[in-house]
């Protein structure tokens, strides 16, 4: 096995794992924005969702040497029409996306630079954001989850 498929299974099982807990948020909390003050500016599981969404495309479009796509948000309304299942469907196309994307590198692509929206980074940075963008926000997930009052403790499958 190449490191790059091994980066690839991944990005996918952690696009998977997010868009699991996203779909075991309860339906009256996946637009919910915990606020701790009325200045906060937290997002919803939706929200975070779809940043993982846009992200893992703008990350594909960058390592396949296309221009990164503009990222929108849809905080006016609920991203994926409020639905998870959508939710979970995207984060898999996506993550699956870039996962391809992370195959057809090559070894000179690890020290080639990048341009991302957070500035110029060797590819192995650009690997490492990817993965660990995911894996964070499956976290928040997770202590959304928490903070109202959901303590049961789900991996997919079981």
């Amino acid at each position: 096995m190449t490191v790059f498929e091994w980066h690839a299974r991944g990005i996918e099982r952690a696009a998977t794992l997010l868009g699991f807990y996203v779909s075991t948020t309860a339906p009256e909390r996946l637009t919910w924005r915990p606020q701790a003050d009325p200045a906060s500016s937290a997002h919803s599981v939706l929200d975070l969702a779809e940043e993982c969404v846009h992200a893992s495309l703008l990350f594909a479009a960058v390592l396949r040497g296309e221009p990164a796509p503009a990222l929108v948000s849809s905080r006016e309304g609920a991203p994926f029409g409020g639905d998870a299942e959508a939710a979970r469907r995207h984060l898999e196309a996506s993550g699956k996306e870039l996962a391809d994307a992370v195959r057809g590198m090559d070894e000179a692509a690890l020290e080639r630079v990048y341009v991302l929206p957070l500035g110029s980074v060797p590819g192995v940075v650009v690997l490492d954001i990817a993965l660990s963008h995911l894996q964070y926000h499956a976290g928040q997930v997770n202590y959304i989850q928490t903070l109202y009052g959901d303590t049961q403790f789900r991996r997919p499958g079981g």
